[in-house]
Order: C-alpha cells, then structure tokens, then sequence
C-alpha cells in the first residue's frame, strides 16, 4: 500500500515527459545517473518516474528539477567560464572506465563464467550504462531551460522580425554532425569507393558503428549484410563542416550585433548540443555489452529475457545468486503486463499488477492536465520550413515501415532506429526534446521542417491526417 501512496503523491507534481521504446533495464539504468550525479557535483534529480507498457516507456522529470539545476548551472558558469568544459572532463573519465571494462568483456567467454562472476559482470556493465550518462545527466536540464531563455534575450535584441525564426534555427545548428550523420556519410563514401576495396571498407564500418540502431529496448547488433543493403540508399547528408559552420555563425552573430549574454547561450547550446549527442553514441554501444550479460542471467535463472529485462535498479545491485533472479520470477512476468517505477534518491518503488491498475487513473489525469485540443497545435522550431502531409504516428520501431515519402512523422522523441523513415519524411512532429534532442539535429541536417515540444502531437494526432506543418511559426495545423 504504500508503494501505491508514494507513486500516487509523486504522480501529481509538475512533470515534464519524454517517451522512448525501453524496458527498465536499459532506460532506469541510464536515468539513475541522474540521481547519483549529485555525488559527483552536490547537486542533481531528486527523482524520476516511469511508465511501461508493451516495449514502450514514458520517462518523468520535474520541472522544478530542471529549473533548478539550470539555475545552478549559471551560476557556477558565472564563477567560472569553464565549470562545463571541466564537468566534461569528469565525465570523459568515467567513459574511459567504461571502455576498459568493455575491452575485458570482449574477451570474455560468458559459458564458463562461474555465476559469481557473471553476476559480477551483470553489476559491472549495469554500472557502465550508468557512467554512459554519468554527470552529462545535466544537459538535459540546460536543453530543456536553455531554449526559453534563449528565444526571449534574442526576441529582445532583434525583435519580432519575419525571419525570426530562421535565425534562430541558424544560430542554434550544432557546429559538428552528429553520429547519424557521419555515419551516413562513411556508408555513402563506401558506396561510391573501388570494388576491391568495398569488402574491408565495410568491414571496418560495421566494426564502428554495429551498435548504431540499438536503443532502450535492447540490442540490434548489424552486420555487414546490413549495412550493404543500404549502400546504395545512403547519401552524404548536406553538413557543413565544423570550421565552416563556425566562420557561418559567426558572420551571423557579427551582423545582428548580438550582445556577449546572447553569444554565451549560443556557445553554451552548440557545446551541450554535440556532448549530448556523443554520450548517446556511448550509451548505444554499452546497451551491446549489458544485454550480453543479461542474456546469459536469463539462460541459468530459467527466466525469460524480457522479464530480466524489467529488474528495477536496486534489484540488479542486490543480485548475489542465480536464485535472486529466479525468485523474481512471477514479478517480473506481472511487470511485463504494464508497471510504474519511481525513483526518489536512492529509494526505489516500482508497481505492477493491481497495484498498477489501480494507480492507472491517477496517470491518466497527469496526463490529461497537459492535454491540448484543437486543430492547430504548437511547439518550439528545430528547422524552418513549410510542409502538408499525411500524418504517421510513430509509437515504437514497428511503426516505421509505415512512413512513406512525404509523409509527416509525429512521434513522442525520434532515436537514431528511426533514421530510415527520416529520410524519406516531409516533416518530423515531436511530444518532446528541447534545441539539443535528436529531431532537431537530424531535422538540420536532413533540411526538413521540424516542430518540437508540441507535448500532445501523439496523443492528439492520428495516422492519415493532412497536416500542415508551418515550422517557421512552431505551428502544426490538421487541414482534414
């Protein structure tokens, strides 16, 4: 009963939601980083909820929580113009531990492991997923703050002009391409390089980028059958070069006469902007290692690997024996159906079952008092640009191979799975993300409009709409 409380307490603050395909394994084990971040800089989340149902999760914050530690982390640049740059190295640390530790695993041979060992290993890579995230948990929080503020001192020094929004776009496009990006471009470079040289050069591609279409669900660890049917699809994406698109945004900055204040937050977007997305690079390549581990708990436990894959964080901390795990069973199966987890601290509360049921409604009204109706919705610019399309909503992978060419996605987030539905996309509609989320950058780079932080795009939106995107307005409009 009082895991019931607890959850049904926390559900009625102010939160702010993003949604991922996950299981908890993957995604707690990437969001507790947060919590425990504050040893690492005395200060960080107090806690998160989430929600999962059928491969799908929702992920909580407070926004007193990100209001905070955005506050926080002002105030320290204030005293010191490099406190993120040395909050960087401090992370950068923590991955390199992480990549030894992936280096011994590569030489594993899991069947012979004792089980003490394997579960030392289960620890050990659930820990690395953590350090994945580690103290670069706070860019989220300057993403999600950041653009509010940003927009409002921009607005103020150049005013209401017809190109506002261009600008903004502009200014706020991220001076390196992303993962996503370079890695389209390596493939179209194979494509187009000497037959005999085509066999080692994918080789060597697969070896970097195997892990690029995992995501909170688990592993899809590609080979190079994989990548060679996409050869010919694949295309050198329109990115400037880092040099280039500095000099560009510069000339940008010189001739708006934009303040120091301005030029900081500016400089402050681009670094968190590409940080973010070099730790998603390093989250998506331990998922490889953390499943290897869990697969092989499942075979001795005798416990399906979806259930381990719902294990709560403490609960994974707390393995010793084989018998832990299979003592677990019959919860993990009820977890499954539907479950809600809290973290607050270090404390952990996780519903399933009835239990679950009967908190349903609470969650429900949370959700409902976010709701917006009506046929035109809005959100935050990431691209400008005008199109009218049929709507796919995109819950999960398997709504991907419905998005034809010039069709709008609507999704809660998009992730690097959904990349080949991108490219063939007229526009891209997002629940969440702020200037720094991955619908953004991907949006820049593929040159198409893009509106996000609608917060109700899914839930309002449905498969076969017309819609109209006038992402230069942060406007999304259902023609029919």
């Amino acid at each position: 009963m009082s895991v019931q409380r607890n959850i049904r307490r926390v559900i009625s603050r102010d939160w702010y939601i993003q949604g991922f395909n996950s299981v908890p394994l993957f995604l707690a084990s990437s969001a507790v980083s947060g919590i425990y971040m504050a040893d690492d800089l005395g200060y960080g989340y107090s806690a998160f909820v989430f929600h999962y149902r059928n491969g799908y999760g929702e992920m909580a914050y407070l926004n007193s929580d990100i209001r905070r530690i955005w506050l926080t982390v002002t105030k320290r640049l204030s005293r010191d113009a490099d406190y993120l740059k040395k909050c960087r190295q401090r992370y950068e640390k923590k991955v390199q531990s992480v990549q030894v530790l992936q280096r011994k695993m590569d030489r594993y041979n899991i069947r012979v492991l004792t089980d003490t060992a394997l579960l030392t290993a289960f620890r050990d890579s659930y820990q690395a997923q953590i350090n994945t995230v580690g103290v670069g948990h706070l860019v989220e929080s300057i993403g999600v703050a950041v653009e509010k503020d940003f927009k409002m001192a921009l607005m103020k020094a150049i005013g209401p002009r017809l190109d506002f929004n261009q600008l903004y776009a502009r200014l706020t496009a991220p001076s390196k391409p992303s993962f996503i990006s370079r890695q389209e471009s390596a493939l179209h470079a194979i494509a187009l390089a000497p037959r005999l040289q085509l066999r080692k050069r994918l080789h060597d591609h697969v070896r970097k980028y195997y892990w690029i279409q995992n995501s909170y669900t688990g592993p899809k660890h590609l080979l190079a059958r994989d990548f060679e049917r996409r050869l010919h699809a694949a295309k050198s994406l329109a990115v400037e070069r880092p040099a280039e698109a500095l000099r560009n945004k510069r000339k940008l900055i010189t001739s708006l006469k934009l303040n120091t204040y301005i030029q900081k937050l500016i400089h402050l977007i681009d670094f968190t902007t590409i940080w973010q997305d070099d730790r998603k690079a390093n989250i998506l390549k331990n998922i490889t290692y953390l499943d290897r581990m869990a697969r092989e708990v499942s075979r001795r436990a005798r416990v399906p690997l979806a259930s381990v894959y719902h294990l709560g964080v403490n609960e994974v901390a707390g393995l010793y024996t084989i018998k832990d795990v299979s003592g677990l069973a019959q919860e993990l199966l009820r977890r499954r159906q539907g479950c809600l987890q809290l973290l607050v601290g270090r404390k952990e509360y996780i519903a399933s079952g009835q239990a679950y049921i009967h908190l349903l409604p609470a969650l429900q009204q949370a959700e409902k008092r976010s709701a917006q109706t009506g046929n035109a919705i809005h959100g935050t610019i990431a691209n400008g640009g005008t199109a009218v399309g049929r709507a796919v909503v995109c819950r999960n992978i398997a709504s991907i191979p419905k998005v034809g060419r010039g069709d709008i996605i609507v999704a809660s987030m998009t992730r690097p799975e959904f990349m080949p539905a991108l490219k063939k996309a007229a526009a891209i509609v997002t629940d969440e993300g702020g200037i720094t989320c991955h619908a953004a950058i991907v949006a820049r780079e593929l040159n198409i409009p893009c509106v996000i932080g609608t917060k109700v795009g899914t839930k309002v939106l449905r498969d076969g709409m017309t819609l109209e995107v006038r992402a230069n307005h942060g406007i999304v409009k259902v023609i029919r």
